[in-house]
């Protein structure tokens, strides 16, 4: 290497060094900071990623002598080539080093953030199983306290809330064991965050399982809400029963089973009584009531085959609707698989072709449309074509695809494609226009076969 390129090649580092390091803030750190809401997490990663560049920066900082301005140029000459070409990637290296500790410490902080989420979600779904707890151990206190209320349920008026205490035991109350249950249920999904915390370490935490925490607290909210209406029913009912002072009052139960059979017993005495008094009238009356009742019922019969019968036809013909249905699928499905074996098929004829025209496109290369500079090589992303219009069947779309292919690819080499610098699409010779014409239509057919292959990027 010449004297002059060791210059020229010092003084670009000497540039690129004393420049602060403002894109590191700007998109790695900075940008997720204010995304994330994350000052007290990510402040620690980005204030200690900010010392060690401060240290590095300042410690290779060489400061030219403001009397002599060639004091630079006369150090580089007498220094060995050899050893500034080293320094020089020594320096890259440990540029990259800082980069990659730096994305770590976001990362890292990122997942404490999102693990302290989850934590504050699974301690507001304990507080509102703990609650939930509490409403059913009342709950079950309030029923002991109602069986032995003083309540005299032969009374007349205390007679009518018996009605009500039946629906209110057919109700479906949740109780002290399913609540635990739930205990049990945040007791398993807690076990995880509980490792991670007791290891220190900022496990990735999943969305299942913050989603389940949630729903354990919809569930433990909808049964203390359950609760407190069942509890304000019993104690309506209690408030407005008329207590006795004597003692050894039939329990609520007793006096409900009591309850139901005397108005079992009522009403069949009135259809006694009814009948009773219908034979009385006339033979012939009750004679022409039972007849209609029998005609009744031949009636409802007939009435009940028939919608049998369309219930049945109607289930045939859903069971038929569906089988179809399911017919329909399977050829669809059918379809697919062979559309896909087709185009897998033919991908493998037209390989050598596709390596040959989209070479700008499927060659590893650190330029990304995107991205810019990227450490890995990676082939062209194809949603970038797409959202530029480049595979649109147009002029426009052709000259755009072209433009890419050959100007906008990195150093990816453009195969077949001509280079279209400051050139039209309708300025190409025909050759140089199929060649585009061609390339492009391979992409539109095997675009996205080519991504899932990682031939693209997506």
């Amino acid at each position: 290497m010449s004297t002059p390129e060791i210059n020229e090649r010092t003084a670009a580092w000497h540039e690129r060094i004393t420049t602060p390091p403002r894109v590191l803030f700007q998109e790695g750190f900075v940008a997720t900071w204010h995304k994330h809401t994350l000052f007290s997490l990510v402040s620690v990663s980005v204030l200690a990623l900010v010392a060690v560049a401060g240290i590095w920066w300042f410690g290779l900082r060489k400061t030219p002598d403001p009397v002599d301005p060639n004091a630079d140029n006369r150090s580089m000459a007498q220094t060995d080539p050899s050893d500034i070409a080293k320094q020089l990637q020594a320096d890259e290296e440990q540029w990259a080093r800082i980069q990659e500790e730096g994305q770590r410490q976001e990362e890292i902080a990122l997942a404490k953030y999102r693990l302290l989420c989850v934590r504050q979600s699974a301690d507001r779904a304990k507080d509102a199983i703990d609650v939930c707890r509490d409403e059913a151990a009342e709950w079950a206190e309030d029923m002991k306290d109602f069986e032995t209320a003083s309540i005299d349920w032969t009374e007349p008026s205390n007679r009518a809330l018996l009605e009500r205490v039946d629906m209110l035991l057919s109700l479906d109350t949740p109780d002290v064991m399913a609540v635990d249950d739930l205990l049990d249920r945040h007791k398993t999904l807690v076990a995880p965050l509980q490792r991670a915390e007791a290891s220190g370490e900022a496990a990735p935490v999943s969305g299942d399982l913050e989603s389940s925490i949630e729903e354990l607290a919809s569930t433990a909210r909808e049964m203390k809400t359950l609760l407190q209406r069942h509890r304000a029913m019993l104690a309506s009912i209690v408030g407005s029963a008329m207590t006795s002072t004597e003692e050894n009052m039939p329990a609520p139960l007793v006096a409900l089973e009591t309850y139901r059979a005397e108005l079992a017993e009522e009403q069949q005495e009135r259809i006694d009584g009814q009948l009773a008094e219908a034979r009385e009238e006339s033979e012939a009356t009750l004679l022409e009531v039972e007849q209609q009742a029998q005609a009744a019922l031949a009636e409802a019969k007939r009435e009940a085959a028939k919608t049998m019968s369309r219930i049945e036809v109607e289930q045939t013909a859903a069971e038929a609707k569906r089988a179809e249905e399911l017919r329909k699928v399977a050829a669809a499905e059918a379809q697919l698989a062979a559309d896909r074996e087709k185009l897998e098929r033919e991908f493998k004829m037209d390989l050598p072709k596709i390596k040959h025209y989209l070479q700008a496109f499927l060659t590893p290369d650190n330029h990304h449309p995107l991205k810019g500079v990227t450490i890995e090589k990676v082939p062209y992303p194809y949603s970038h074509l797409e959202s530029e219009g480049a595979l649109n069947e147009t002029e426009k779309g052709l000259e755009r695809f072209g433009h890419i292919a050959s100007r906008e690819a990195g150093k990816r080499p453009r195969g077949p494609i001509a280079d279209m610098y400051n050139i039209r699409i309708e300025h190409l010779s025909e050759s140089q226009r199929e060649a585009i014409v061609v390339a492009q239509q391979l992409i539109r057919t095997y675009g996205l076969l080519m991504v899932e292959k990682k031939m693209l990027l997506p």
